[in-house]
């Protein structure tokens, strides 16, 4: 998973940008407000972003996803493909990147 961990949000918050002071915020209220008490967000967007404009090459797979009631979305088996869904990610290397991005 692309958890952000409390060393990466120190590293990013520490830095002082307006856009790093919202984030911090949003983190805030995120760990909050979440319904399963995570203590980590799962970084999925900024994910889906990198894949528009990608500095790395990632390998696409085709899967037919559905949100579910709990607003997770889940690979559903069997059916025809509706996306492409990133599925292999070297996550050390993608998180130290965006860590390195947001704290520059």
């Amino acid at each position: 998973d692309l958890k952000l961990t409390p060393e990466m949000r120190v590293t990013i918050f520490s830095s002082g940008t307006p856009l790093n002071d919202a984030l911090g915020a949003l983190d805030q209220i995120w760990r909050y407000t979440n319904h399963w008490k995570g203590d980590q967000p799962t970084l999925f967007d900024v994910l889906a972003i990198e894949l528009v404009a990608p500095a790395a090459a990632y390998e696409l797979e085709s899967l037919h996803l559905e949100v579910a009631d709990d607003g997770l979305t889940r690979p559903v088996p069997g059916r025809t493909a509706n996306a492409k869904a990133s599925i292999a990610v070297d996550v050390p290397a993608f998180m130290k990147m965006f860590v390195e991005t947001l704290s520059r």
